[in-house]
């Protein structure tokens, strides 16, 4: 009898650990996007690094590129588009986990005199567990005349 209890407590504690590993949360990308500098001047050409970073050891497959100006959507790229998108500007269209991709693009010149703009990137895609992780940057074109 003794046996049997010992043998049932030793099955019950293999079953818990097994269940338990099964339920493991996965770990979600952290996607960051930084423009530098984030602040250039209409009629002055000036060079922007964006840097793309994964930050929490989860791969990230890029198919998600949008760009608004002042609020209003100018382009929204989704799947292949957005992944050629990628390529063409980062040489990728996938962030390995704790990898960081980097274009450098020149702005400018540009009207002065036509007022302030905000131009917000917004990147994305889904990571190697199935998550959809976004993010946004955000450059500011000032007119030093407005």
């Amino acid at each position: 009898m003794r046996k049997t209890a010992l043998v049932l407590v030793a099955v019950s504690v293999m079953l818990s650990i097994s269940l338990l590993a099964g339920c493991v949360l996965q770990k979600k990308a952290i996607l960051q996007v930084t423009v530098s500098p984030s602040i250039i001047y209409l009629g002055e050409v000036t060079v922007v690094t964006t840097t793309l970073k994964e930050l929490n050891g989860v791969g990230i497959d890029l198919n998600y590129v949008g760009l608004y100006v002042n609020g209003e959507a100018i382009q929204i790229l989704t799947g292949q588009d957005a992944r050629d998108s990628y390529v063409r500007s980062f040489g990728s269209c996938r962030l390995f986990p704790r990898e960081e991709l980097q274009n450098r693009s020149s702005y400018g010149p540009g009207t002065p005199g036509t007022g302030d703009i905000e131009m917000v990137f917004v990147t994305g895609g889904r990571d190697d567990n199935g998550n959809t992780v976004r993010t946004t940057a955000t450059l500011f074109i000032r007119d030093k005349r407005g």
